[in-house]
């Protein structure tokens, strides 16, 4: 007690003694509405010092919740804002699927022509195309025009995009019966139009279909086969179209762009990352140029060369992550873009490779991103750059 006063006698003077106590220690306002205390009892201070030690401590607790309970709040929000982002994208992007037309054959030839033209070549069967013109574009690269049987003069091959054609040649190995295998492959038209098509090769020196193809002359025949549907484009799919082409790769590039930047109703951003050795090596260089001159706000272009000419004022060396990095300011997209950003390939293994990672890792992303998650990152120059596996595809 105080001066001989008993302790229970100086809690019934003095009851607001503990209050400040408990004041002191930040928790006075939790203890005014919490903590209604009776009126001591013969059994001592004992049994109220424990009763507020109690209070003190779920007090204390209570507040430790709320700060817990605040902080899932601020993530739950943070996280409902991601979501809803990642909602409001796919919405966009689903609405843009659903209103949607395919840039085939069929709306194009319509408009260009006014009637529908019948297919002359076949998915199902080979059909044989004969030499009217060949030009030799540079020392290795050669350019084929392929006209159409005289009853199918008004007709088209039907390619859709993105697609490509087959063509086969028996220069394979020799067998007992003293024939030739088969050798298949794929090319893609630098120009299709009613009455014939156009194929631009590049001779490669180990390369049995390309030098059988370099050696082609005039009245010369060569089967084809397709379309073969390569990737679906549909009109304003997505909101930017990244190309990254190396030497003969920009045929497909091409036949996206043009299709794209040629449909009115289409609002597709493009921009084309075009790799070769030399300045001569640029395939296709007017074509490429009409384009920026005609739509340049939608098509864009950066060159790189591995021996840029004295002069040269584009890229210098192999496409790496920093050039990529640098084309964003100028319309290559964006990772952030997720549905509504994509990013064509086609180019040499090699070139393959240093963008995606190594063969096990892109394998999946040529041509179906089935088996892999939307979200998940590859190697090479652009998984170092964010991009996913859903934005990726390699001709």
């Amino acid at each position: 007690g105080i001066d001989g006063m008993p302790s229970q006698a100086w809690l019934r003077v003095f009851p607001g003694a503990l209050s400040k106590r408990v004041a002191a220690v930040g928790t006075a306002a939790a203890l005014a509405t919490s903590c209604a205390f009776s009126e001591p009892t013969d059994d001592g201070a004992g049994a109220l010092l424990k009763e507020l030690k109690t209070k003190l401590a779920e007090a204390e607790a209570q507040k430790t919740s709320q700060k817990e309970a605040q902080q899932r709040l601020a993530e739950a929000e943070a996280k409902k804002h991601i979501e809803a982002d990642i909602q409001k994208r796919q919405w966009l992007w689903g609405k843009k699927r659903e209103q949607r037309h395919e840039l085939e054959a069929v709306p194009s030839w319509k408009s260009w022509f006014g009637f529908l033209p019948r297919s002359v070549l076949s998915p199902d069967a080979w059909r044989p195309l004969t030499v009217f013109e060949r030009v030799q574009v540079t020392h290795n690269t050669v350019r084929l025009r392929f006209n159409f049987p005289p009853e199918h003069y008004l007709d088209g091959a039907g390619l859709e995009v993105a697609s490509c054609l087959l063509v086969r040649a028996f220069i394979g190995k020799k067998k007992a019966d003293g024939t030739h295998a088969a050798v298949i492959r794929p090319y893609t038209p630098s120009e299709s139009t009613i009455g014939y098509l156009e194929l631009v090769v590049k001779l490669y020196p180990e390369g049995k279909m390309s030098q059988h193809l370099g050696s082609l002359q005039v009245g010369d025949k060569l089967e084809f086969k397709g379309p073969i549907r390569k990737l679906p484009i549909y009109q304003n799919e997505y909101d930017s179209i990244g190309l990254i082409a190396g030497g003969t790769g920009i045929t497909p590039m091409l036949q996206v762009a043009e299709r794209l930047l040629r449909n009115e109703e289409d609002e597709t951003r493009i921009h084309l990352i075009y790799a070769n050795q030399t300045a001569d090596d640029i395939l296709l260089r007017e074509k490429i140029e009409e384009l920026k001159v005609d739509y340049p706000h939608r098509f864009s272009v950066f060159y790189t060369l591995d021996r840029p000419p004295q002069g040269w004022t584009e890229g210098n060396g192999f496409i790496n992550s920093q050039m990529i990095r640098e084309q964003m300011r100028f319309g290559f997209p964006k990772p952030s873009l997720g549905l509504m950003a994509k990013v064509l390939i086609c180019g040499p293994p090699e070139m393959c490779k240093a963008l995606c990672g190594e063969p096990q890792q892109f394998r999946p992303v040529r041509g179906s991103v089935a088996g892999k998650s939307r979200s998940e990152k590859f190697g090479g120059h652009l998984g170092a750059l964010g991009y996913q596996t859903s934005q990726v595809y390699i001709f």
